[in-house]
């Protein structure tokens, strides 16, 4: 019997991830391969990557349903943050007067299959926990299939 339920439990255990919802998108088109995204996104983690500059940028996942996804809130400056951010060509993210003093966030709306960048419309400040923010950057998202 203890046998029986501690495979029960470890099989709990261990399933606790088999149903968790992934999606992959392209975002953009590739005519224009400047402003193309790949996103990743599940319930905890939301990664973006940009072919064009091989920018890489991890985001929290804050929201995660059936119409939005969206992000927490954070700054994209390495030397400011412990999330694991790959900047290489800041330019093609944003203004670089932007990326080091203003927090980002972005969203997915799930329906229409849009996904927006905003920046803060104020510099950061610590202990601030509340920032308006602006779309600077928008592209339709198709869901991707890997082919290999």
């Amino acid at each position: 019997m203890k046998k029986l339920l501690s495979i029960l439990i470890l099989g709990l255990l261990l399933s606790g991830n088999a149903y968790a919802e992934k999606i992959s998108l392209e975002c953009g088109s590739q005519s224009d391969f400047e402003n193309m995204l790949y996103i990743k996104a599940d319930k905890k983690k939301f990664e973006i990557y940009q072919p064009s500059s091989a920018n890489r940028v991890i985001f929290i996942t804050s929201r995660f349903d059936d119409y939005v996804i969206n992000t927490k809130p954070r700054g994209l400056d390495k030397a400011s943050t412990g999330h694991d951010t790959h900047l290489t060509d800041w330019e093609s993210w944003d203004k670089s007067k932007y990326i080091r003093d203003y927090i980002y966030s972005v969203g997915i709306e799930r329906v229409q299959g849009y996904v927006g960048i905003a920046r803060s419309t104020t510099p950061w400040v610590e202990g601030k926990k509340n920032y308006d923010f602006e779309v600077y950057w928008e592209l339709p998202c198709k869901k991707l299939d890997k082919k290999f």
